[in-house]
């Protein structure tokens, strides 16, 4: 046999190698994690909360929760939680992170509750209870943030007001789904350590490979499959067409999501009524357990100047 067509065999076989690798990559990134294992606290970063989330998760134990549900436009069920509180007129709609759920990462994230204020902590699609296959990076789901919106004033009422409130993918789909939003009863935004572009945190987070070819491959499989572009959407875009107020917080140490994330969607947001904090000992997702108090003022603060 002639040495190229050993030639062609050989570049044949790398090249469906790497698909197949990619593939499977990509499928156990960006599919329901609801099968895998849950990795244990004490192998993670924060090991060192542990003892913040025991005392939140005794706080939250107490609440009484509803399950409710909601069909999304493409007909997935959504699932979550209905905490009625205190305050009854207004609503905080809490969306989670990448590979987590509702009741998970509201143990890390931002109190509302102690607040008084009732809530409905959603678990987005692809995690937790939710249907979903596929986990959208916020491009996806803020057409479900619309679709939860609806919920709530269909059940409590035009005159209820809602606040959004996201962390991490949950930071980034409630921004990303501001410019979407028309109902007057959306008062504002907290997103805390979201990112700007999904196609960028990738890029990110695989910054240790070549990005060529690796996000042009991860970018096709996710307009194959999960039917989104990386690229159609940006958080910054959004909260360019958006006049929704917003508070936005970040850690410095975050190295999951760069802070400068927060920094650039700030600076893009065109609503008068705007904020943002960082925090230059948090990493990702403990702003809250790290700096309750001042995190704590700059929330009340925010909520005093959009009447909420």
């Amino acid at each position: 046999m002639e040495w190229y067509f050993w030639l062609i065999i050989v570049v044949s076989f790398l090249v469906v190698a790497y698909f197949f690798i990619t593939f499977i990559a990509y499928t156990k990134t960006f599919t329901n994690p609801k099968r895998r294992k849950i990795q244990k606290i004490d192998h993670t970063p924060y090991k060192a909360y542990k003892e913040f989330i025991g005392k939140e998760k005794e706080l939250y134990e107490v609440y009484k929760k509803e399950p409710i549900s909601v069909k999304s436009r493409d007909n997935l069920t959504l699932r979550g939680v209905y905490i009625e509180n205190k305050i009854k007129d207004k609503l905080v709609i809490i969306f989670h992170g990448f590979k987590s759920q509702g009741e998970s990462d509201i143990l890390m994230s931002y109190d509302f509750l102690k607040l008084g204020y009732s809530a409905i902590i959603v678990d987005q699609r692809g995690h937790g209870k939710s249907d979903g296959k596929y986990i959208g990076m916020g491009i996806l789901e803020r057409y479900d943030v619309l679709t939860w919106i609806d919920y709530a004033i269909n059940r409590f009422g035009k005159d209820i007001k809602i606040l959004l409130d996201g962390t991490s993918m949950g930071g980034t789909t409630v921004m990303m789904s501001s410019e979407l939003i028309k109902a007057k009863q959306v008062k504002g935004i907290v997103a805390d350590c979201g990112f700007s572009s999904c196609y960028d945190e990738v890029r990110y987070c695989l910054r240790k490979l070549p990005s060529f070819p690796i996000m042009q491959t991860v970018n096709l499989y996710s307009k194959l499959f999960a039917k989104y572009d990386m690229k159609e959407i940006t958080s910054e875009k959004s909260l360019a067409n958006s006049e929704i107020p917003i508070l936005l917080v970040h850690g410095k140490k975050d190295d999951f999501v760069p802070y400068t994330n927060c920094e650039k969607c700030y600076n893009a947001s065109k609503s008068k009524i705007k904020d943002y904090i960082l925090f230059d000992n948090a990493i990702h997702v403990s702003s809250y357990a790290d700096n309750s108090s001042q995190y704590d003022d700059k929330v009340k603060n925010f909520l005093e100047k959009i009447d909420f």
